[in-house]
C-alpha cells in the first residue's frame, strides 16, 4: 500500500492540468516523463483536467477530452505501459494506475458523471472499460 501511496503522491506534485480551447501541451522525454515515454494530450472545451506521471521506459499515453469538468489521472511505472483514454461529456472521471511490463488499459467515456477506475500490477494485463450514459461507475483490479 506505501508504494501506491507514493506514487499517487509522486503524481500529484507532477500534476499537468490545462484548461481552454484545444490545448495540446507538448511533453519532452525525461522531463516528468520517464525514458523514452511518450504523452499525447488533446483537450476541447473548458476546466478539462489532465494528471499524469510515467516512471520507468517506453509508455504510452494519448487522451483527449471534450467537453466541461472532466478529469484523467494516470500512473505508470515499469516498462511498455499503454493508455488510452478518450472523454466526451461533462464531469467523467477517470484514473488508471499500472505497474509492470506490457500492460495496457482504454477507458472510453461518453456522456456526464461517469466515474471508471482501472489498476493493473503485473505483465501483459489488458482492460477496457467503455461508459455510455449518464453516472455509470466501473473498477477493474488486476493482478
Amino acid at each position: 500500500m506505501s508504494a501506491r501511496l507514493a506514487m499517487a503522491a509522486a503524481l500529484l506534485a507532477a500534476r499537468l492540468a490545462t484548461a481552454g480551447d484545444l490545448a495540446s501541451p507538448e511533453l519532452p522525454p525525461g522531463g516528468l516523463l520517464g525514458g523514452g515515454s511518450l504523452a499525447s494530450v488533446g483537450q476541447h472545451g473548458v476546466m478539462n483536467t489532465i494528471a499524469t506521471d510515467q516512471r520507468g521506459r517506453e509508455h504510452r499515453l494519448a487522451a483527449s477530452q471534450r467537453g466541461r469538468q472532466n478529469t484523467a489521472t494516470v500512473a505508470q511505472d515499469g516498462v511498455a505501459n499503454t493508455v488510452e483514454l478518450q472523454q466526451d461529456g461533462k464531469g467523467n472521471e477517470a484514473t488508471v494506475i499500472q505497474g509492470g511490463t506490457g500492460n495496457s488499459a482504454l477507458v472510453d467515456q461518453h456522456g456526464n458523471a461517469n466515474s471508471a477506475r482501472i489498476e493493473q500490477y503485473g505483465h501483459d494485463t489488458s482492460a477496457r472499460i467503455t461508459q455510455t450514459g449518464n453516472g455509470k461507475r466501473a473498477t477493474m483490479i488486476q493482478h
